[in-house]
């Protein structure tokens, strides 16, 4: 074997192992991640959690999204509806467009309540203590839920 044949081989394998190296850095990258969370909330004298799991997604117009789902840990007492609060953050810079739409087919806000500068967004849903599944447009790479407050409605 020659000197130009052993410098072509090092080069290819140098190329390898650096595709390797990429490669192990955008697994490392994703898994750091938590996909699912749980968080707690008080309401009187009981204590009740929730798993939220946020992934992303892809749609039949290959749109991506931010999909949000809170799993009760708890069995709920009674159908009562209760004021739910989802406090979130999110890096500014993920919204692009200065919108925000949810996705149909899944829960709705009642109300919502954005900051654009700070990154920070209030939700509201009226809801039983079930599974609450909502999408948001357009994908929010940083999004995270940072508290659930929980109060009766009616307010009193």
């Amino acid at each position: 074997m020659n000197r130009t044949n052993f410098i072509i081989i090092l080069i290819i394998l140098g190329f390898v192992f650096m595709l390797f190296i990429g490669l192990l850095m955008v697994v490392v990258s994703n898994q750091s991640k938590p996909l699912t969370r749980e968080t707690c909330l008080t309401h009187g004298n009981r204590t009740d959690c929730f798993r939220v799991s946020i992934t992303d997604g892809i749609d039949r117009f290959k749109n991506k999204y931010t999909r949000v789902v809170a799993d009760p840990v708890f069995e709920p007492e009674n159908n009562s509806v209760f004021n739910m609060v989802y406090t979130c953050t999110f890096s500014p810079g993920d919204l692009l467009k200065s919108s925000l739409l949810f996705g149909a087919g899944n829960d709705r806000p009642h109300k919502m309540r954005m900051n654009k500068e700070d990154g920070t967004m209030e939700i509201q849903f009226y809801s039983t203590y079930r599974r609450l599944d909502f999408e948001i447009r357009p994908f929010l790479k940083s999004f995270q839920v940072k508290k659930i407050t929980s109060t009766p409605y009616p307010f009193k």
